[in-house]
């Protein structure tokens, strides 16, 4: 495969900082192909959890083929962003990719991470505040895969530092997902004039809807293959099964808004965060006051 099939455009995150809008915005424009798989996770195995991985190279450029010839052939991970080896094997693989970075409110942004890993069953701790501080050995072997530190993830400037010693600075563009929800069509330009594309109609629709449990119990349940009610399932015919199961899940799930973050430990994480937003102002030169829990009318 030529390097006119290969990817040379990633969005690197962070983690439900609207990575999946970006995407799709990028996806729109006729000179650009985005890979159909979002999150392919191939650059990052100390991040992967799919039941489907991409285990090969040829796999992963199979999912830029029919963006062959096109300025731009990209893919979206989120976990890329903390990943030292996507660092490493873009820099040796890709040495000319470009890159887009889409931030939040780092304690927002937590907050919304450990929402949708308890939900997905990555992380079987309930209470936000007691997974901030539980790393390995507070969980099951199951979830040992992932170096958990919520508050490494929310670290962006220690992260963004790395790639940017990696990379040159002008590779990347940073957006932030609260101007990508004021202005999507000036985000949009935004991102084609960083890719030298001209400007192309941008459509933004809302992905990725939070999603909540009733009951974390019956989740765990109805994941885990030894539970009574997996067992119990097993009586019933398959067809009958599959649509109980199905009903169950459907009634589980609960799509809206998250239960909002508790303030007084948004409080305290916004001051453990804020030496790294202090940094990450310099490194952007971007003011970004509230995110440390300063007036949004602070003087610079």
């Amino acid at each position: 495969m030529t390097d006119r099939a290969t990817p040379n455009l990633f969005v690197l995150g962070a983690p439900k900082c609207g990575s999946t809008t970006a995407h799709h915005v990028l996806a729109q424009h006729p000179s650009i192909w985005m890979s159909e798989r979002k999150e392919a996770h191939y650059l990052c195995p100390e991040f992967q959890a799919s039941t489907s991985p991409i285990r090969t190279r040829a796999e992963y450029h199979a999912l830029f083929a029919p963006g062959e010839g096109l300025a731009f052939r990209g893919e979206s991970t989120p976990w890329y962003l903390y990943s030292e080896s996507a660092r490493s094997q873009i820099h040796h693989h890709y040495p000319e990719a470009r890159f887009v970075v889409i931030l939040r409110d780092p304690a927002a942004m937590l907050h919304a991470l450990h929402g949708e890993l308890y939900f997905q069953g990555m992380d079987s701790i309930a209470s936000f505040e007691e997974a901030l501080d539980a790393g390995r050995r507070d969980r099951p072997r199951s979830e040992h895969w992932r170096k958990w530190d919520y508050r490494s993830w929310g670290d962006y400037a220690t992260h963004l530092e790395r790639w940017f010693e990696a990379f040159p600075r002008e590779r990347f563009h940073v957006l932030f997902l609260d101007d990508l929800k004021a202005d999507p069509e000036g985000e949009a330009r935004k991102l084609h004039d960083f890719l030298g594309l001209p400007h192309a109609p941008t459509t933004v629709e809302k992905t990725n809807v939070a999603k909540t449990l009733r009951s974390g119990r019956l989740a765990k349940a109805m994941r885990s293959k030894g539970s009574p009610v997996r067992r119990a399932g097993k009586l019933l015919p398959a067809p009958a099964r599959r649509r109980l199961g199905r009903l169950a899940w459907e009634w589980n799930v609960q799509r809206g808004r998250r239960a909002p973050l508790e303030p007084a430990l948004r409080a305290s994480l916004t001051r453990e965060l804020a030496p790294s937003v202090v940094r990450l102002e310099a490194l952007l030169d971007t003011p970004l006051a509230s995110w440390r829990g300063a007036p949004e009318t602070e003087a610079p």
